[in-house]
């Protein structure tokens, strides 16, 4: 363990941590509480010694020796050196919370605020340590007052044998009759390309309640200036604890769409969440929700979207998510055979697969039943749809400073009417930077 002492002179540094490893040696137990405490509130020079002496007698763990070593690091502002222990020690150790907890710290320190929020968030968990949970809070708090703005930029390039979603046959029937599907409406390869830019200030309203104000532009392109989509939208939220682990929080946006840069239609979207453990380590989500979509075009009738889905996640351990979804809509247009009720079963899992390395995978299947009769075959439609997919995001890997992720999706849609059937499968490679 290095002996090497660094002069912070205030030691603003000492001042974020204080707090912290009160809290965290305070849940050690009693036999080792008095080297970690006095390591924490010693004078620096005296902390080594003790920590050296600590060592030499064989009183801490080998995982313990390396966290008092990160906290001197830390203590003496070499936060680069601490931060690597810190992550090493967790890539062992994933259980370790309080670790966890300083790396959140160090990180911040950094300003690393995009880093330190996602570390944050993998706290947050039923069955967590109540008292963690309260430092969790006063540390949010404090990262939203040291840097309450949050930005996000995206990335994407995302190639496709059905960039257009549209059938492949070459030939359906319509009244008993073939009818041939021209080159226009065919079932085209491509690849998109999307850019998205976010942002979002957040505000600390109380001890158990924030909000959020921010906007968006995203730009997607095929190749074709006539279908080039431009959205501009503003986003609003609100989040309160009602009781520990136990949350509510609203969202509403409003999004305008431009095709080839004249305007398509205005969406409105709210929903309500409510988040509760169930058991240690299982947690529900139940949300409701709304959307409205205005149509510029007078011929292209308006129409509201009324959904409802449920999601449980298990944690099996620190390292895995397991992800269990159910979901109803109704999209009542003007037009009675525009309207139809929906319902899917999602089932999905995230995997940390060590070195910033996240997996995430997950499949969906669902019906959709029209009310009204299809215009051309005079029958009620109804379509089956099945998506999967996944993808790794590498955040070992920094491309002037996005992490990179690359994905997989195919979708396939059976409908009653044919003109309707289609698959699509495709990759993606996105760039996302968020701070």
């Amino acid at each position: 363990m290095t002996s090497k002492v660094v002069s912070l002179g205030k030691d603003k540094v000492l001042a974020w941590f204080a707090p912290l490893l009160l809290a965290v040696f305070a849940t050690v137990v009693q036999a080792q509480s008095d080297i970690l405490v006095r390591v924490q509130t010693l004078p620096v020079q005296d902390a080594y010694a003790a920590a050296q002496e600590a060592v030499a007698s064989g009183e801490l763990t080998g995982a313990e020796r390396r966290f008092v070593h990160a906290v001197l690091l830390a203590r003496t502002g070499q936060l680069a050196q601490a931060e690597t222990e810190l992550r090493s020690l967790l890539q062992q150790h994933p259980e370790l919370d309080k670790v966890r907890y300083l790396l959140v710290q160090v990180m911040a320190q950094q300003g690393k605020y995009g880093r330190a929020r996602l570390q944050l968030t993998r706290l947050m968990r039923p069955g967590a340590d109540p008292e963690l949970l309260q430092l969790y809070r006063q540390l949010d708090r404090q990262l939203v007052a040291d840097n309450p703005w949050r930005f996000t930029y995206v990335f994407a390039l995302e190639p496709t044998n059905n960039i257009n979603r549209a059938t492949d046959k070459q030939v359906v029937e319509i009244f008993g009759l073939p009818f041939e599907i021209d080159n226009a409406t065919a079932a085209r390869r491509g690849v998109r390309t999307s850019l998205q830019f976010g942002a979002q200030r957040r505000f600390a309203l109380s001890d158990r309640t924030s909000a959020a104000l921010g906007g968006f532009a995203s730009f997607v392109s095929d190749g074709e200036k006539t279908r080039d989509n431009l959205e501009l939208g503003l986003t609003a939220a609100l989040s309160t604890e009602l009781a520990q682990n136990t949350t509510l929080s609203a969202n509403l946006s409003l999004m305008r769409s431009f095709m080839a840069r004249n305007p398509q239609f205005d969406r409105r979207l709210g929903s309500v969440t409510l988040h509760f453990p169930v058991t240690a380590k299982i947690s529900q989500a139940v949300t409701i929700g709304q959307s409205y979509t205005d149509y510029e075009h007078p011929l292209i009738k308006d129409g509201a979207t009324r959904f409802v889905s449920t999601q449980f996640l298990l944690r099996p351990s620190q390292t895995r998510l397991l992800r269990f979804g159910a979901s109803l809509s109704q999209a009542r247009a003007q037009r009675l055979r525009d309207q139809y009720d929906s319902g899917s079963l999602s089932f999905g899992i995230s995997q940390n697969l060590g070195k910033q390395i996240l997996l995430d995978a997950g499949m969906t299947l669902g019906r959709r039943k029209f009310l009204g009769p299809n215009p051309l075959t005079g029958q009620r439609q109804k379509d089956s749809f099945r998506v999967f997919e996944g993808d790794v995001t590498f955040g070992n890997l920094q491309l002037w400073g996005f992490a990179p992720k690359l994905g997989v999706r195919y979708e396939q849609v059976d409908s009653s009417f044919s003109a309707k059937s289609f698959d699509t499968f495709g990759a993606s490679f996105t760039l996302t930077r968020q701070f």
